[in-house]
């Protein structure tokens, strides 16, 4: 048994203890050499001109593709199959003629995407989120996500926010049913989205105006029902401590970051990016558009067909070589604008103006308990016999769930769907079930887990 699990098998009481104990060492000492290598690189790298920024993805591009060709069978054999010779490219136009990888080479690919050099074992499993399509599982190599912190705290850093030091309220995921509703891990305050209901957000509330906490992570529609909440209730005082809000995983709608900013002078950032670690958009605090990090992985649009404003996310990242993913089609979209130079003097090409396909309503059940759809997804983990699903809301005491079942599907597993949506919900409500073979979608939207068809959704 490694030292994790040990620690995870341990009781309530001791776990908490260790838990503050971990949480209270220096980050720098938690995070390791690679997490300060990296961000004592971004932290020169972001000075640099287009020009070295331009010439440093593309030494990237080639080393990843050298990498490749030497080590991972699945483009070796794909590249031979297409008579691609790598040392043919010699530039960025060379690189687009390479093949788009997709999400099926890695759910068919049986572990052919996987580094000859690396012992699998000594990898993380994880899979995409399962918001297209069916999920893909994947690895990750643990100075991949060493590098993604570094990421992170610089961005964090343009905003004020020092990680290390600052007191901030992580609200998504989810803690277990018998947790407490408030963990404290270190400086983290993380607040449980798995029961969000009006009494939990006054508990939240008061919560951060007790321990003045400045920053707040979360998905956008539960940070949305917290300062609507406050709002509502004349609390808007309580939450005046708050310098900034990072949204991730769901898309910030304009009328929920304009709600907060407006009503509370409180910034809301938005960010876009994956679980494969494939490219990162940033946003700045002069602007609402985003930052394509350049040093995060190399980043082209593909035009959509019918459409003259959306363009598909095409992404090559460098920081994950334990599944590398090539010219991914992410099925994401994103509306583009010229590239203008920012008054933040970053140099990060500054051409993307909202990301599209990335949407999901709220579930409001009768008691009035607020059900995201980050957190819905928890229910499928460990469930790989449905190719799709979707929740529509008719009225606030019934759902109807449609699913889209996979070659593998069997009458078992939608019982313990039910049962897992049911306890997530924790409360009664009507749920008919559908099995279709299709689930109908814009061709630029992704997978949106809820639709609600009540009529205070999404109003601010």
């Amino acid at each position: 048994m490694c030292l994790k699990d040990f620690a995870k098998s341990l009781p309530h009481p001791v776990k908490q203890g260790l838990y503050y104990v971990y949480g209270s060492t220096p980050p720098r000492f938690r995070y390791g050499k690679v997490f300060c290598d990296t961000y004592d690189f971004l932290q020169k790298s972001q000075w640099w001109s287009e020009e070295k920024l331009e010439k440093y993805q593309f030494s990237k591009l080639k080393e990843l593709l050298n990498f490749c060709s030497k080590y991972v069978p699945f483009y070796q054999g794909r590249w031979s199959d297409y008579g691609i010779n790598i040392n043919d490219v010699h530039d960025f136009s060379d690189f687009a003629r390479l093949p788009f990888t997709t999400k099926e080479d890695i759910i068919r690919s049986g572990g052919l995407m996987i580094p000859r050099v690396y012992n699998k074992d000594r990898l993380i499993l994880t899979h995409t989120g399962g918001s297209t399509d069916s999920k893909a599982f994947f690895y990750v190599t643990k100075d991949a996500i060493q590098k993604e912190k570094a990421f992170f705290a610089r961005y964090w850093k343009w905003h004020n926010y020092n990680f290390m030091k600052d007191d901030c309220v992580i609200f998504r995921g989810s803690l277990q049913k018998s947790s407490r509703i408030i963990k404290k891990f270190g400086n983290y305050h993380i607040f449980s989205s798995f029961d969000v209901t009006t009494k939990r957000l006054k508990t939240y509330i008061e919560y951060i105006a007790k321990n003045k906490i400045p920053y707040v992570q979360g998905y956008p529609s539960f940070v949305y029902q917290l300062f609507k909440f406050a709002y509502e209730n004349g609390l808007v005082s309580e939450l005046t401590c708050i310098n900034c809000v990072f949204c991730a995983s769901e898309k910030l709608y304009n009328y929920q970051k304009d709600f907060i900013e407006k009503k509370f002078n409180v910034k809301a950032y938005d960010h876009y990016g994956h679980l494969e670690s494939l490219a990162c958009f940033q946003q700045c605090e002069y602007n609402d558009s985003y930052h394509t990090i350049s040093e995060y992985g190399y980043t082209e649009f593909d035009s959509v067909t019918n459409s003259n404003d959306l363009f598909e996310i095409i992404c090559t990242g460098f920081n994950n070589l334990a599944t590398p993913l090539i010219r991914y089609k992410t099925k994401d979209y994103a509306k583009l604008q010229k590239d203008v130079d920012c008054a933040c003097g970053l140099k990060y090409p500054k051409t993307v103006r909202e990301i599209e396909g990335r949407s999901g309503d709220v579930i409001v059940t009768p008691k009035g308990k607020i059900i995201g759809p980050s957190h819905l997804e928890f229910a499928e983990r460990g469930t790989q016999s449905f190719n799709d699903w979707q929740i529509i809301q008719d009225n606030p005491n019934h759902l109807t769930l449609l699913i889209v079942p996979s070659p593998s599907y069997a009458e078992n597993d939608e019982k313990l769907f039910r049962e897992r949506l049911f306890s997530r919900l924790d409360e009664k409500m009507g749920m008919d079930l559908q099995i279709v073979d299709k689930i109908k979608r814009p061709a630029s939207q992704k997978k949106r887990l809820i639709i609600s068809k009540l009529e205070t959704q999404g109003s601010a």
